[in-house]
């Protein structure tokens, strides 16, 4: 009995283990801060950015959000 728990327990943790090992593979584009975290280097590598915009006409803006006019808090 106790056996037959070790191994679902040993099973279990070899399932979490190659998940995490899997998960630290996807690596994606993008940094979570601007200038990317040690260089600061301000260099996006991706392609087809705007360098400018301008919100009344739109232009330059590729999607938008209504924020709505309630709140509740």
């Amino acid at each position: 009995m106790i056996r037959h728990r070790r191994n679902n327990w040993n099973g279990l943790m070899m399932g979490v283990w190659c998940s995490l090992a899997g998960v630290s593979l996807c690596v994606a584009g993008d940094q979570p801060q601007w200038g990317q975290r040690h260089t600061r280097n301000m260099v996006s590598s991706e392609t087809g950015l705007v360098d400018s915009f301008d919100p009344e006409s739109g232009q330059g803006i590729k999607w938008s959000v209504s924020l709505g006019r309630e709140a509740y808090g």
